[in-house]
C-alpha cells in the first residue's frame, strides 16, 4: 500500500479548496437574517452596497402575514433568491401589546407613514439612502388563499431584481461623477424610482440644478415643481401663505413644463388655499385652471367633482346665511 505523504496532500489541497468554495456559493441560507430598526438596515445597507427590503406584517392577527413568517420568509425560494440580494427589515403591528415595546412601535409607525403605508402585509424595496424602488402590496382577491396571497409577494419582489442591481450601479457611477454629467446620471436614477414616492427624493433631485446650474441638460424644468415643493412648504409654515400659493402657481403657468406637473401645481395650490381658509372662489379658480391643463388626464374629473362640491357648499351657506338674516329682519318687526 502507498503510503500518504504530506506531499500528496498538498496536491490536493487546491481541489479541496475548489470543491469548498463552489459547495459554499452552491448552498443556500438556512434562515434570514432579519432587522427590526430600518435606521439600522440603512447602516448595513451602507457598509454592504445592497438595497433595503422592507416588511410592514402583523403577526398576531393578518392570515397573510402570518403565512409570510411561517411558509414564505423560511423557504428556499426566499432564502435563495431574495435573502441574500437585500437588506432584509421587518417591522410589526400586533395587536398584543406585550409582543413589542411602545418605543419600537413608535418608531415603526413613523417609518410606515414616511413610506405611506397603505395596508398590512406589504412591503417597500429601498436604496440606502431611502429613495423608494418599488412598493407591493398584497392581492386584493377573496378567491385567492392566503398562502397564494404570501407566495406572489416573491413574484413581485423577483420584478425588480434587474432594476435594482441596475441603481446600485448607477448610484456608483453617480458619486463619482460631477457637473452636468452627474445631473444626467441623477436623472437616470429618478426615471427608475417609484414615482409615487418622489416627495422622498428632494434631496437627491436639489442635485440637479447643483451640479449643472447653467442647464446645459436641459434638466431643471423636468424637475421644477418638485424643486420648488420644499420652498413652498417652508413659506407655509413661515405663516407666508400667500407667497406659498403662489410660487406653485408660477410653476403651473411655466410653458416648459409637463401637463401633468402644471395640473398638479394648480390642484396643489388649490388645496393649500382651501386648508388655510382663504376664498372659495380663489380655490375654485384654481381647480379650474388645473382641469383646463388637461381635461382628459385621471385626475380631472376628480376635480371637477369637487369644484362641485364647493359650489354645492358656498351655495348652501348662502341660503343658510339668508335664512337666518330673514329670521332676524322679522323677529325684529
Amino acid at each position: 500500500m502507498k503510503s500518504i505523504t504530506f506531499k500528496s496532500i498538498s496536491k490536493l489541497i487546491p481541489f479541496l479548496v475548489i470543491i469548498l468554495l463552489l459547495i459554499a456559493c452552491s448552498s443556500t441560507p438556512t434562515e434570514a437574517h432579519w432587522l427590526y430598526d430600518y435606521e439600522e438596515a440603512q447602516g448595513l445597507a451602507e457598509q454592504e452596497n445592497k438595497n433595503i427590503l422592507l416588511f410592514f406584517v402583523g403577526s398576531d392577527w393578518d392570515e397573510v402575514s402570518i403565512a409570510l413568517s411561517n411558509d414564505i420568509f423560511p423557504s428556499k425560494p426566499f432564502l435563495s433568491k431574495i435573502a441574500s440580494e437585500y437588506i432584509l427589515v421587518q417591522l410589526d403591528f400586533p395587536e398584543d401589546e406585550d409582543l413589542i415595546t411602545e418605543e419600537q412601535f413608535y418608531r415603526n409607525y413613523d417609518v410606515a407613514n414616511r413610506f405611506a403605508l397603505e395596508g398590512i402585509p406589504s412591503a417597500v424595496l429601498t436604496t440606502k439612502e431611502g429613495y423608494v424602488i418599488d412598493k407591493y402590496n398584497e392581492i386584493a382577491d377573496d378567491e385567492i388563499s392566503d398562502a397564494e396571497k404570501a407566495a406572489d409577494f416573491i413574484k413581485q419582489i423577483q420584478k425588480s431584481k434587474k432594476k435594482s442591481t441596475t441603481i446600485i450601479s448607477t448610484v456608483k457611477k453617480m458619486d463619482k461623477a460631477e457637473g452636468p454629467k452627474k445631473a444626467k446620471l441623477v436623472d437616470t436614477i429618478l426615471n427608475q424610482l417609484n414615482s409615487d414616492y418622489t416627495y422622498l427624493h428632494s434631496e437627491l433631485i436639489a442635485q440637479i440644478p447643483e451640479h449643472d446650474p447653467d442647464n446645459t441638460t436641459k434638466l431643471y424644468e423636468k424637475y421644477l415643481l418638485q424643486l420648488t415643493y420644499p420652498k413652498s412648504m417652508e413659506a407655509l409654515y413661515a405663516g407666508d401663505y400667500e407667497n406659498a400659493i403662489q410660487m406653485l402657481v408660477e410653476v403651473a403657468e411655466n410653458k416648459k413644463i409637463s401637463k401633468k406637473d402644471s395640473q398638479e401645481a394648480y390642484y396643489t395650490a388649490a388645496y393649500l388655499n382651501a386648508q388655510m381658509g382663504l376664498e372659495d372662489e380663489q380655490t375654485i379658480a384654481y381647480l379650474q385652471l388645473a382641469y383646463d391643463v388637461d381635461p382628459e388626464s385621471e385626475i380631472a374629473q376628480n376635480v371637477q367633482q369637487i369644484i362641485s362640491m364647493i359650489q354645492l357648499e358656498m351655495a348652501e351657506k348662502q341660503n343658510t346665511d339668508f335664512s337666518e338674516e330673514y329670521l332676524t329682519e322679522d323677529n325684529a318687526n
